[in-house]
């Protein structure tokens, strides 16, 4: 008896040790060449930062709410200044200094766009003991000037390219391969829309239609404008049997403003739309498609989460057919997600609302202006709503 528990033992072993998982290829690399084991990278909790020791050099390592490993480096900067002001650079400055240190890639090319103006990649080890902060300034979306600081005093200073491979310590094709999978696996997580602050709401025309100003992207007619209406709703929480009628302000969506109604589906991930999907046509650098079918407040919030800002702008409506174009732009790492949205409003405004697109990843914010040329946005909303 003792014999066949045993072996049962053993042949459930593999299934409760689960094989670690990363983000990103390069960070198993990393592992693999500082000769972590096991323990070293089982978490204590989850999602957590577990400190390790390798010789004299100090290393995080960073686990997501799901155990997958999601950065390695040399810490060069505190947990704070991380929260306050998220940035892609502290993970590329943090793992690149590791690179340099223990040799994790033969080829460390691309780090050369990294210049020094004070100091240089063997300072960087310990820095954050010996200054008493940082500042990182983006300067103009073409660069990242990052400078630590003594006493008032720069003591270690670089200059790099906004360049999201760069930051991203990956290839393209890598990063849309990844954003593909874990699009497919997302859920959004944020809440659904309540009502809207109209302190700020911009009459327009139509009476029963107002303006929640957002921002451009490049020009007016590209934007995150929200498009709000009021109505007169019961309010439940009143406990006494008289009703009580109330003003309530939402995020538009009808049939009469189909243009508004898109647009709000496209920059709100707190809009919900039961049923709705979005029939989107992925086009990889490397020519190759594929369609996937999500919610559109999925794909949004997903976006969003990577750092994305959306913005919205109608190019052509005729008759019940609404074509435009999502910008989904990430500045601080310095790309665009071109998104072409074609909508049939019969459709749109159906029991099961559906949408389709078609969509480029990863293009370089220094490209987007190229494509203006071929793209024939109108400035439609800007004209019938902002006096």
């Amino acid at each position: 008896m003792k014999r066949i528990l045993f072996i049962a033992s053993v042949l459930l072993l593999p299934l409760c040790m689960a094989a670690q998982t990363f983000s990103a290829p390069h960070l198993e690399k990393a592992t693999k060449a500082l000769k972590l084991g096991s323990a070293e990278l089982r978490p204590d909790t989850l999602p957590s930062v577990k400190t390790l020791t390798k010789g004299d050099k100090e290393i995080v390592v960073r686990f997501s709410s799901k155990g997958e490993i999601e950065h390695i480096g040399i810490p060069l900067f505190s947990q704070e200044i991380r929260l306050l002001q998220p940035s892609p650079v502290y993970d590329f400055l943090e793992y690149a200094t590791l690179d340099r240190l223990f040799k994790v890639n033969d080829n460390t090319l691309k780090l050369d766009e990294v210049k020094f103006t004070k100091g240089n990649w063997n300072q960087l080890p310990g820095i954050l003991g010996r200054s008493d902060g940082c500042s990182i300034i983006n300067l103009d979306d073409q660069s990242y000037q990052v400078e630590w600081l003594k006493d008032g005093q720069n003591v270690l200073a670089m200059q790099f390219p906004i360049n999201y491979e760069l930051l991203a310590n990956s290839e393209r094709e890598e990063m849309e391969k990844r954003f593909v999978k874990e699009l497919k696996a997302y859920t959004y997580e944020g809440k659904g829309a309540a009502d809207v602050d109209a302190t700020n709401l911009i009459r327009t025309d139509d009476p029963d239609v107002f303006v929640q100003k957002g921002q451009t992207y490049i020009i007016a007619a590209i934007n995150n404008n929200r498009y709000v209406t009021i109505s007169s709703e019961t309010d439940t929480t009143v406990t006494d049997t008289v009703a009580h009628e109330v003003l309530r302000y939402r995020y538009l969506f009808n049939r009469h403003n189909a243009a508004e109604s898109l647009s709000n589906l496209m920059v709100e991930p707190g809009m919900k739309v039961d049923g709705d999907s979005i029939s989107l046509q992925v086009r990889y650098y490397n020519y190759k498609r594929e369609t996937l079918k999500v919610s559109v407040r999925d794909f949004l919030g997903y976006c969003i989460k990577q750092g994305c800002s959306p913005y919205f702008g109608i190019e052509e409506e005729e008759g019940n057919n609404i074509t435009g174009t999502l910008f989904l732009a990430n500045a601080a790492s310095g790309y665009v997600h071109l998104v072409n949205v074609k909508c049939d409003t019969d459709k749109l405004f159906s029991d099961r609302p559906q949408l389709t697109a078609t969509m480029l990843m990863f293009t370089p914010t220094s490209n987007i202006k190229n494509l203006f040329a071929n793209i024939d946005l109108k400035n439609n909303l800007g004209r019938k709503y902002l006096k």
